[in-house]
């Protein structure tokens, strides 16, 4: 009984620790979105791909157009067609991107990867599976590219 109590008291401890199992990649995403901001960045677009078990329409890849630090427009890469206002908020801005992550690791997912551009800090690729017991929850991004105008 007491081994069982130690046990849980270690876990309990680590799930709610600073040290927990996704603390590197958390500090990762804290130094990316500091180097993302310090760019200075308001006008870019970025081509986006998510990643998940859905549609086409889900998945992109889409034009994200980003002007006085909004978002302007939503396009399909392939077609030029808007993407439908209630699909639109699924394919964020570089800042959306970085909310996903961290509201994603403030749940702590079964397993969570993210890579940032070394440079400019945005989000390159990440991918967040939710539960390991569950089917097809799994969610990523991918920045396939990203055109930023000079601050």
């Amino acid at each position: 009984m007491a081994v069982l109590a130690l046990s849980l008291t270690v876990l309990g401890y680590d799930c709610d620790d600073a040290t927990g199992p996704h603390a590197d990649l958390r500090e990762e995403l804290e130094a990316a979105r500091a180097r993302w901001n310090s760019q200075g960045y308001d006008d870019y677009t970025m081509e986006l791909q998510r990643d998940c078990f859905c549609g086409p329409d889900h998945r992109g890849p889409v034009l994200v157009t980003v002007r006085s630090g909004a978002v302007v427009e939503r396009v399909y890469k392939e077609s030029g067609q808007p993407v439908p206002g209630d699909i639109a908020p699924i394919f964020p801005d570089v800042e959306g991107l970085f909310d996903f992550l961290e509201d994603a690791l403030d749940q702590d997912p079964a397993e969570a990867r993210a890579e940032f551009h070394a440079e400019l800090g945005y989000p390159t690729s990440m991918w967040i599976d939710f539960a390991t017991n569950i089917a097809d929850e799994e969610q990523g991004y991918t920045t396939l590219s990203l055109q930023a105008d000079a601050p």
